[in-house]
């Protein structure tokens, strides 16, 4: 009997079975000509068996962004041809695979070798699963237990989330209370780059680490000749993150008269170098 007749007698005896999988399944040779389509391949792909037996895996699977090149090597070796040539199982591995009516799901795509009586590999048997639902879910629970790296589950995370993001449409000032190591600092930037801000600057001043004599002048910048030492104009904090947000880290341990010079950058939005 010759070997395409034996392939065809194969598919025959192992295709009822196949059908009974919720997996997806197809199998194809070496010319990555598609040799059986099982009928949950058939529900996740939306193509036949009968259209799809014939044709070669590529055009079954082209990419999702180039729309041509195929999504199970997706510009890496081909999953198919390495199996070939490994003889091993390939990991499973999620890809976006558009198909050629314009459909878009995520499949979790893995391929084994199937071997003659002689050891070679004539056949490789590709099983997808359906994990588009599974992806979205993945994506709607990373968006609502992560904002801008914060991560939380608790009621009480989730009022910070909607707070910063209420904050973040305003150019008020804002207060941020915590314990070291709380995250205060991520929770400024979050309401940065959550802000129409986001493209400008986010400046970080940690005021317990200046000494008072030199605070005023990295807050709000010197010109020249203003004392001993200024040889040359420099712009200050505040002025380095204009349209942005400057984030004055620490602000309690700065002295009153520091403090009262703040107050008046604070309420009246204007400063002197």
């Amino acid at each position: 009997m010759a070997s395409s007749e034996r392939d065809v007698l194969d598919g025959a005896r192992v295709a009822p079975l196949l059908d009974h999988l919720s997996d997806g399944i197809f199998i194809v040779g070496r010319d990555r000509r598609i040799s059986l389509f099982n009928e949950a391949a058939e529900r996740i792909t939306g193509v036949y068996a009968d259209e799809a037996i014939g044709r070669t895996c590529h055009r079954m699977f082209t990419g999702a962004d180039s729309g041509v090149e195929c999504a199970i090597s997706e510009r890496r070796p081909c999953t198919v041809r390495t199996v070939f040539d490994t003889g091993r199982p390939s990991p499973p591995d999620d890809r976006t695979v558009r198909f050629p009516d314009g459909r878009k799901k995520v499949l979790n795509l893995r391929a084994v070798p199937l071997f003659d009586s002689a050891g070679e590999v004539t056949r490789v048997a590709v099983m997808l699963q359906d994990v588009s639902e599974l992806h979205d879910l993945r994506e709607e629970l990373e968006e609502r237990y992560e904002f801008h790296k914060i991560i939380g589950k608790n009621h009480r995370m989730q009022e910070v989330f909607a707070l910063i993001d209420q904050i973040a449409d305003t150019d008020a000032t804002v207060t941020i209370e915590g314990e070291s190591g709380t995250g205060k600092e991520l929770v400024a930037r979050a309401i940065h780059f959550h802000s129409r801000r986001a493209r400008h600057p986010f400046v970080q001043v940690n005021c317990a680490a200046l000494v008072e004599t030199l605070l005023e002048s990295e807050l709000f910048g010197h010109v020249e000749g203003a004392f001993t030492g200024a040889v040359r104009d420099k712009i200050g904090r505040f002025e380095a993150a204009d349209g942005g947000t400057i984030f004055l880290d620490e602000i309690g341990e700065i002295s009153r008269s520091v403090q009262v010079k703040l107050l008046r950058v604070i309420e009246e939005q204007t400063f002197e170098r």
